[in-house]
């Protein structure tokens, strides 16, 4: 049976560092990942999909009731993702309040790297006709641009694999 780690709390560096020590304590076995998380520290998050692209076992990820911001983007990187039917999705673009110049360079590149994952995994096209939102607006808009999407909406734009019924 799979070892089962749990992303159930917003994404903070204490949150990635517990998760990748349990990976650890995995390594070479099967890894299921159950998501129900607002999301969290983008760097914390590159730090957990790092480390679970980098594991030899067959990572599966469950979302159980949310994904939202980086919980979401964690969810680009994975290749078998289901979620309940009653799983809730938020996707939008890195971003900090009241950003430095720096800062916003910064962003720039992080946003640009997220953007390459949505295009690798999401059918663009019907991202853009489910949220009504253009990508290029999704990622170039000088506000953060929340999309709000069910599991069936989550399946159709290829962020979730399948759908899995609550009785």
């Amino acid at each position: 049976m799979a070892k089962e780690i749990l992303i159930y709390s917003p994404i903070y560096d204490f949150v990635a560092e517990n998760f990748i020590s349990q990976m650890n304590d995995a390594e070479g076995g099967d890894v299921t990942v159950r998501v129900n998380s607002p999301g969290g520290s983008v760097f914390a998050g590159w730090g957990m999909i790092a480390k679970s692209q980098e594991h030899t076992g067959n990572v599966s990820v469950k979302v159980d009731g949310n994904a939202s911001s980086m919980a979401a983007i964690f969810l680009l990187f994975h290749k078998n993702v289901q979620a309940l039917n009653v799983s809730t999705f938020t996707l939008h673009r890195a971003s900090v309040a009241f950003p430095s110049e720096d800062e916003k360079k910064q962003l720039r590149a992080i946003n640009a790297d997220i953007r390459r994952a949505f295009e690798a995994k999401l059918n663009i096209a019907e991202f853009e006709n489910i949220s009504g939102v253009l990508i290029d607006d999704f990622f170039n808009s000088d506000e953060v641009i929340d999309v709000n999407l069910n599991a069936v909406q989550a399946r159709q734009i290829g962020l979730i694999d399948s759908i899995n019924e609550l009785d």
